[in-house]
């Protein structure tokens, strides 16, 4: 199967002047801002210069780099490929932005590569393995905006500042919501110059910002790709435009970009997600709408409290000391009060009750 690391292999030997710029290269650079950055590629600051992909190679520290055991095999692929290809050889990074605070519930990254043959591309990076950042993708169902939103407005409107002329933006996951979101809320003269904006399997929004003019203004440059059976991408997806990739994988291990399948310097498309994909999204997007925000903030506190419980910060943690994250779990869950567990299980009845619904709509 060819995914995007064969795509640098075939397709590396060419520039982007022969062959320009399209969406698996978006998504190349969208898991390239995965990898751990901090400390090598510039802050925002008018005096240091972007680093160039030939120097990131020699500098950075492997370990530091790829600690993200999930994907550390292919991301070593992924990097290895990028920095030996002729298409990405002239690239350089700069104005690296990384923060996490779990007071004001955030995980925000996002980055600047520029090009010799190209426009530049900002990237945000979607959610990491910080639990913080997976509850901050929870609040987007009633937190408007969440911090790393407004932190992508920011960061979109200072970076907007910097560079000259057109300039495209992407993010898979959490940052193909910020993708869109930053656009949608950046000054209008930076907003004129957006060429191109990139979601991959982005959570959507709600429908009065879907609805709404700032959306409206950058419609029409949005190009949001989902998998066949897609779940993150789906949620609050009400009538945003995007079209469906062909997965090697099943269920939602088909939200790694690894498994998306590429054809001719292109994804495979499918004419529409699966059936079991739009059951469960319809169900769970009209749940989160008929949930007021005060159930919404009670369900998503209560659900992050008892994995709280666990004592870990990230997924990889609690993944390898599985005896302790299920121990910590229990615990926790122990140690909710009476009112608050009534509350969480009407909610849960209310999604029950709207999965058999949309059943008897199937039948």
């Amino acid at each position: 199967m060819r995914n995007i690391v064969s795509y640098l292999e075939e397709y590396g030997h060419l520039s982007f002047a022969e062959l320009p710029f399209n969406e698996v290269d978006a998504l190349v650079l969208s898991q390239f801002s995965y990898l751990k950055w901090k400390g090598l590629v510039p802050k925002p600051s008018y005096t240091i210069e972007a680093i160039s992909l030939a120097d990131m190679r020699k500098t950075m520290d492997e370990t530091i780099v790829f600690s993200d055991e999930r994907f550390e095999k292919n991301n070593r692929l992924l990097f290895s490929r990028l920095a030996e290809c002729k298409r990405f050889a002239g690239m350089s990074c700069n104005y690296f932005t990384d923060i996490i605070n779990e007071f004001v519930e955030t995980q925000f990254c996002a980055m600047t590569c520029f090009f010799t043959d190209m426009v530049p591309v900002v990237v945000f990076r979607g959610t990491d393995e910080n639990l913080v950042g997976w509850k901050e993708d929870f609040n987007m169902a009633f937190k408007k905006p969440v911090p790393g939103q407004r932190l992508s407005a920011l960061y979109l409107n200072e970076i907007g500042n910097r560079i000259d002329g057109e300039f495209m933006v992407c993010g898979h996951s959490k940052g193909g919501n910020l993708a869109v979101y930053s656009c949608m809320n950046v000054f209008e003269d930076i907003q004129k110059r957006i060429k191109r904006i990139y979601s991959f399997d982005g959570p959507g929004f709600r429908p009065e910002i879907l609805n709404s003019d700032d959306y409206e203004k950058i419609a029409e440059r949005i190009e949001k790709y989902i998998p066949q059976s897609s779940l993150v991408g789906m949620i609050l997806e009400n009538h945003e435009d995007y079209m469906v990739i062909e997965s090697a994988s099943l269920g939602l291990l088909q939200h790694d970009p690894y498994t998306w399948k590429v054809g001719e310097a292109s994804f495979i498309r499918k004419e529409d997600v699966d059936k079991s994909s739009k059951f469960m999204n319809a169900a769970l997007n009209e749940w989160i709408l008929k949930l007021n925000d005060d159930q919404l903030e009670l369900f998503v506190g209560t659900l992050f409290h008892i994995l709280d419980g666990c004592d870990s910060k990230n997924l990889i943690d609690m993944a390898i000391d599985w005896k302790k994250t299920v121990t910590g779990i229990i615990r926790a869950t122990k140690e909710v009060d009476d009112a608050t567990r009534d509350e969480i299980v009407a909610i849960l009845q209310m999604f029950t009750d709207v999965m058999k619904e949309n059943l008897k709509k199937l039948r």
